[in-house]
């Protein structure tokens, strides 16, 4: 597949994303030295973002793309750190300064998005790391996830603190837009090297119905989709709902393959999932209904459709669980028990009639009797011991 080179790829749209955010630095840079409050920061982080730019535009895959990210992750975790020190995730209430998780979920976030895309970029571009590539591809969406789902939580806080203590903390609309360009801009790139000619190819992500060819749809690997349930529970508890986005971008896609639905993209369904309230309620019910046909196929049994819209409703962390452990059984059929598996029927060989054994086993007995009245006959044996094997033949 050739390169339209009429059409802008994910590099040169990346680059002008990451142009607007270092003219924003810039003004930035330019009104702290107006007010002669100097911040090193942001210097490096003009410096940062501007490299990044440079190296998009020439879609150079080269260090000079993981140093700008680099530096854009080491002052993150440098923000990330100095939060800390000056008490950023604390509030004041009624009896002091209380930790708050709802300021350090954001930040935390922030930088697993940051170091994401860091450590994407160096295993595409660098030979240090190459050996990671196999390992980050299939997580290549987790990066601008990570962005806007703190984004989302840092909405959320500035509510929280708003109601619960009086609090509200002042985001400019360059800052939001700044958080959305970032978001727009880490997804471009992370596309751009994972599938640096676009759509990924169809011999690598399509699957094909055996039954209905026509019906074949781009979606995730079995290998991508399986995961040990244990693994499953302790993500969706402890990565504060990124796992349940990742999960559900890579279902939509798996769920592709069932025969007669039609096609969804997975980058859509997560979006609206993320941003439309009560819409993963829908995902969630349509998703079960198409692993329960998927099921039925593979001879499992599965009602898992009503059941989960109710838990979706009042436990909505229950339902994931249950779709993934169907989902796992569906791949490796071998694993549970099949209770709609057909019976193997039981086939039954003709045999001789019962009697003709113990008429042989008659023959048998007559001849070594024989052979021991002979023994006995001619003093090889002693009278005693041919009535003790007389008795071991007749069973006496």
């Amino acid at each position: 597949m050739e390169v339209n080179n009429k059409k802008l790829s994910c590099a040169k749209i990346a680059s002008i994303v990451f142009a607007i955010c270092a003219l924003f630095h810039t003004l930035n840079f330019m009104r702290f030295c107006f007010n002669g409050n100097f911040q090193f920061i942001t210097v490096l982080l003009l410096a940062g973002t501007s490299i990044i730019t440079y190296a998009l535009y020439e879609e150079k895959r080269d260090i000079l793309l993981t140093v700008g990210f680099g530096i854009l992750m080491l002052i993150q975790l440098y923000s990330f750190l100095m939060g800390f020190r000056f008490h950023s995730y604390h509030v004041v209430g009624f009896s002091g300064p209380k930790f708050n998780l709802f300021l350090f979920l954001p930040a935390f976030i922030t930088l697993v998005g940051y170091v994401g895309i860091a450590v994407l970029v160096a295993a595409y571009t660098t030979k240090y790391m190459e050996k990671f590539k196999e390992t980050v591809k299939g997580l290549w969406v987790i990066p601008a996830v990570c962005i806007m789902a703190s984004f989302i939580l840092s909405s959320v806080a500035n509510i929280f603190l708003r109601k619960i203590y009086g609090l509200y903390r002042f985001t400019t609309g360059t800052g939001v837009l700044t958080t959305i360009l970032l978001a727009v801009g880490f997804f471009l790139v992370a596309r751009w090297l994972v599938y640096p000619v676009g759509a990924p190819k169809k011999e690598e992500h399509q699957a094909t119905n055996v039954n209905n060819p026509s019906a074949s749809a781009n979606i995730v690997s079995t290998d991508l989709i399986y995961c040990s349930l244990v693994k499953h529970i302790l993500l969706l508890l402890f990565t504060c709902g990124v796992w349940l986005y990742i999960w559900t971008y890579r279902m939509t896609g798996y769920l592709n393959c069932v025969e007669d639905e039609e096609y969804r993209n997975p980058t859509t369904k997560l979006l609206l999932c993320m941003f439309v309230p009560f819409y993963s309620i829908y995902w969630t019910y349509k998703s079960a209904i198409r692993i329960d046909k998927l099921a039925r196929t593979k001879g499992i049994q599965s009602d898992l459709s009503t059941l989960c819209l109710i838990l979706a409703i009042f436990v909505p962390i229950i339902p994931p669980i249950l779709m993934q452990d169907k989902v796992n059984a569906i791949v490796f059929p071998g694993t549970p028990v099949q209770q709609n598996a057909p019976v193997q029927p039981v086939t039954y060989t003709q045999q001789a009639p019962a009697q003709a054994e113990p008429e042989k086993s008659a023959v048998d007995e007559t001849e070594l009797l024989k052979k021991y009245k002979d023994l006995l006959d001619s003093g090889v044996i002693t009278q005693e011991e041919f009535d003790a094997k007389k008795k071991q033949i007749l069973g006496l």
